[in-house]
């Protein structure tokens, strides 16, 4: 038989000798000689009687709630739940019970369960608890709903985020599926980058993501280590070829988090490796668009990226895709991308032309003239784009005529040597007439630099050593990408005097700079004459345009005004920069690394473009950081648009055309028309390819060169309506939806650790230097919590923590405030039934309701709160309970008519039932439901005159 179990204090135990089973409590244990005996109250019985354990049995059965009780100190408890049978197995009686919280089911020694009375069972009994049952019940509600909320949104988190409604609905509905292979193709600068990394956040929290494999385009690898780490603090994400490497495929065990270049991984060595991973709980493919498979007839030509996705599809049951451009104009493709997310559904993809409904079950699409916040209201308030045209003056003039001179022989040149040498040559000619296009004064240090190279190999490393710079930073990259691919011979016989003559036409034209002064007069000086302490964020592709920037900024309007933003700096320097630029300065000059990641909308709306971008889609980016969710004011962009070439000429009017397009299809008469029309704009930029159009146009005439624009135009636009009819079935952001849920937020944070410190005896002061934002906490010792820093000066509101004030702020993350939640959640903190004063309801039962994948895995969990109103109706999560916690609740007395008791109960019962019902699908399927508290309500009384 082994040794005995003692049963912990509240075990059900009952005779084995009589035939009247009556259950008792087990009250104390005591050991002897003569063996183990046990305090046990009879249930009904005013007596306690010690026995010998060898004569008790488990008095527990099917329908009791129970606690696990550890049986040392060192372990942690499973939690509470639902016995639901007992079985005898090698001479031992054994437990199964449904655990509420994480889902499990159980098979434990019946001396390890304490009986425990649950919210349901003291509201069926009429208990109501002790003196402070209503604040406690208020408190552990809180608790429970801020976790969950928390666990859907991250928005309750130490994460650097603060997520928009549509990116909260969309995770949550993903979860709510039951399946997670998702295309999540919203608009660009609507945050699919955010949207990922609240999804992994959230599986992780669940379990259900331990192995998480990014495969994303070479020059995003570190953007997306960068961003789930400062973002999400996700930071054991690394990248493969670079953070390790595997020579081993053992190895692979080691790195469960790892983020790839989709060519790096595309090459048969690196895939082959691949393959022999353990297989991935998620796999997320970054720019699903460039998984391209061309349908021949019946064959079809895949590339090596699309190989690399099918193959990986193999190691992995959930794929996420995200693009802004899933329909490129070509149905096979678009296709073959549903193909590698739901391969079952593959009959029901050759009838999207006919019924595209299926995409209800795969595809998220949000629009930015869509999107609104939880109330309806509309998130984005309106962008306007002026353009500032620069005159040309003949120095200028020549400039254009000597430039073009040089770059005809230059790509002439390159057409006779091929693709090595020849491409090398054709690189460099582009990057100098996108430097024309950005400053005389960056292109005229190229050619000097070159000049260089070319006559003064001593001075050459001094002059070219600017460190490595990453692809991502396109205009930076190409800065220092052009001295390597730049060589000691001419490109070009007499290229060394042509660059003299062209390096002195710069000087001349430099000196009577139009554009700089078109900025500066033009654009910053009325700004600065309307609002002088106005901000303005300023960007440029190129360093050397930032410097020339900077100098000019600085020499007018004082060095301690103007910060950078480039590529050379780490995270932690352009935060500084940031933090200097919305406190006391006031212009922030970036290059394209200011483009991406960083939001700066908090304290400017005003946007210089120096250049303009050959990219539309980086334009959209440079508008996106101040185009956002949280933006007050109308957001407006100078464009300085250049007309002394014939690039600047393409660029300016393709981004004209890109805005009469967009306008034609918003309609003019729709209210919505302006934001419509800056979500076209960036969608059409999407499907835009202007580099070919400049390529043809540097062989073309100016005839030729329109009907390209209007020809890229056209398909643009064709495309885009074809999206947009495809893709009306397709899951976007519901209010509605996010609206019927229970809603929690900083200030329930708020009101629940400081009703927990007063609870626990402790004081709250207010600041004095930042009322109703600040607190001063003095937490008793003996209240056995995590200390607090900086004497207990804490914060909840993450803007006055940003400017580096001396509180410390309290998120769900901090290990204090993760103390008050599992205290507050536990079952010996009580509050589970209460009565107490609510207008309008005569009942308020609270509960969790679960549901899983057909595998167990639980998806979703919701927290809800049913209030019975005076006559008898439920309803489900209604403001006045969320406002209702928000604040002290006392206790009153109340008398209870069990007979409504009992009806109320049923009622609850079947409207958590349907409940479940309605939320389960195909994928997703009832788990659990666990009451957590249920309440009494009565009318306030009214104040005696």
């Amino acid at each position: 038989m082994g040794e005995y179990l003692i049963p912990a204090n509240g075990a059900w135990v009952v005779a084995k000798a009589t035939s009247e089973k009556t259950p008792g409590v087990v009250m104390a244990s005591h050991s002897s000689e003569r063996g183990v005996s046990l305090t046990v109250n009879w249930l009904g019985k005013s007596q306690r009687d010690v026995v010998p354990l060898r004569d008790l049995e488990c008095g527990f059965k099917p329908g009791y709630e129970v606690l696990h009780v550890p049986a040392s100190s060192f372990e942690t408890s499973l939690g509470y739940g639902v016995v639901h049978s007992i079985r005898q197995l090698g001479g031992r009686t054994q437990v199964l019970v449904d655990f509420h919280e994480d889902g499990a089911r159980i098979w434990v020694p019946w001396e390890r369960l304490r009986f425990i009375k649950g919210a349901r069972f003291r509201f069926r009994t009429g208990d109501q608890g002790g003196p402070d049952a209503a604040e406690r019940l208020r408190l552990r509600n809180l608790a429970h709903a801020l976790v969950l909320w928390n666990e859907n949104t991250g928005s309750l988190s130490h994460f650097d985020i603060d997520p928009l409604p549509h990116q909260i609905h969309l995770v949550h509905h993903i979860l709510s599926s039951g399946n997670l292979n998702w295309l999540i193709a919203d608009d660009v600068g609507l945050g699919k980058t955010i949207e990922a990394g609240l999804l992994i956040a959230a599986l992780r929290q669940r379990n259900v993501a331990r192995r998480v494999l990014l495969v994303v385009p070479a020059g995003l690898t570190r953007q997306w280590q960068e961003d789930l780490k400062y973002k999400f603090g996700l930071d054991d994400f690394l990248i493969y070829g670079s953070d390790f490497n595997i020579s081993d495929t053992t190895h692979w065990k080691l790195y469960d988090r790892v983020i790839a270049s989709l060519d790096k991984v595309k090459v048969d060595d690196h895939l082959a490796r691949l393959k022999e991973a353990e297989p991935w709980d998620l796999i997320i493919f970054d720019e699903a668009h460039r998984l391209t498979r061309r349908q021949y007839g019946m064959k079809y030509q895949k590339s090596d990226r699309f190989e690399l996705a099918e193959a990986l599809r193999q190691r992995t049951r959930n794929v996420l895709m995200l693009t802004a451009t899933p329909h490129q104009g070509n149905q096979s493709q678009f296709q073959a991308l549903l193909e590698l997310l739901r391969p079952e559904l593959k009959a029901q993809f050759s009838l999207l032309g006919i019924d595209s409904s299926v995409l209800s079950k795969m595809v998220f699409r949000n629009r930015k003239s869509d999107v609104t916040d939880i109330d309806g209201n509309f998130v984005f308030h309106g962008q306007t784009s002026r353009m500032v045209q620069v005159d040309s003056s003949p120095e200028l003039v020549e400039l254009e005529a000597q430039l073009r001179s040089y770059l005809k022989l230059g790509y002439s040149a390159a057409e006779h040597l091929g693709k090595g040498r020849g491409g090398a040559i054709g690189f460099v000619m582009t990057v100098y007439r996108k430097l024309a296009a950005s400053s005389i004064r960056t292109l005229q240090l190229a050619l000097m630099r070159r000049l260089v190279r070319l006559t003064s190999q001593a001075a050459l490393a001094a002059t070219l050593d600017d460190g490595f710079m990453e692809e991502r930073y396109s205009g930076e990259y190409e800065e220092t990408k052009v001295a390597a691919q730049e060589t000691r011979e001419e490109f070009f016989v007499g290229e060394t005097e042509r660059l003299k003559t062209l390096i002195e036409v710069c000087r001349a034209a430099g000196e009577d700079d139009q554009k700089m002064q078109a900025f500066l007069e033009r654009v910053i000086a009325p700004i600065t004459r309307e609002n002088p302490d106005e901000r303005v964020l300023i960007f440029t592709e190129y360093r050397g345009t930032q410097d020339y920037i900077v100098e000019q900024l600085q020499q007018q309007y004082g060095a301690s005004k103007v910060d950078v933003i480039n590529g050379g700096m780490n995270v932690e320097e352009r935060r500084a920069a940031i933090a200097r630029f919305e406190g006391d300065g006031q212009f922030l000059v970036s290059t394209e690394a200011g483009g991406e990641g960083l939001n700066l909308h908090r304290r400017c709306h005003l946007l210089v473009n120096y250049d303009l971008p050959w990219n539309p889609m980086r334009l959209a980016q440079r508008i996106g950081r101040l185009y956002r969710y949280g933006q007050e004011h109308h957001v407006v962009a100078f464009n300085l648009q250049g007309v002394n070439s014939a690039d600047d000429l393409v660029v300016s009017n393709m981004y004209a055309r890109l805005d009469q397009v967009a306008a034609d299809m918003a309609g003019v008469d729709q209210t919505s028309s302006e934001n419509l029309v800056s979500d076209i704009v960036g969608e059409l930029a999407s499907l835009l390819d202007v580099e070919e159009i400049l390529e043809q146009a540097s062989r073309a005439g100016v005839q030729r060169t329109q009907e390209n624009i209007e020809d890229a135009m056209r398909r643009a636009r064709e495309t885009s309506e074809l999206q947009r009819k495809l893709f009306q079935h397709a899951v976007s952001y519901d209010a509605d939806e996010m609206r019927s849920g229970f809603r929690v937020g900083a200030l329930h944070l708020q009101a629940f650790v400081l009703g927990m410190v007063r609870l626990l005896g402790g004081n709250v002061g207010e600041s004095r230097r930042f009322p109703g934002a600040a607190w001063l906490l003095d937490v008793p010792a003996a209240a056995g919590l995590p200390r607090l820093g900086r004497d207990g000066r804490i914060t909840f509101d993450r803007e006055l923590r940003a400017e580096s004030t001396p509180v410390e702020l309290l998120d769900l993350d901090h290990p204090f405030v993760a103390a008050l939640m599992e205290r507050a959640r536990s079952y010996d903190f009580q509050g589970l039934t209460a009565a107490a004063e609510l207008p309008g309801f005569s009942h308020v039962v609270t509960a969790m309701l679960r549901w899983q994948d057909e595998r167990g895995l639980r998806l979703r969990q919701e927290f809800h709160a049913i209030a019975v109103d005076r006559q008898g109706a439920l309803h489900a999560n209604p403001q006045q309970v969320a406002d209702w916690l928000l604040t002290p609740i006392h206790t009153v007395p109340c008398e209870i008519d069990r007979a409504v008791t009992n009806g109320i109960h049923t009622g609850v019962e079947s409207f958590i039932d349907a409940q479940l019902a309605r939320r389960s699908n195909a994928n997703l399927h009832p788990e659990n439901r666990e009451w957590l508290s249920a309440a009494w309500c009565s009318e306030p009384t009214l104040p005696t005159v």
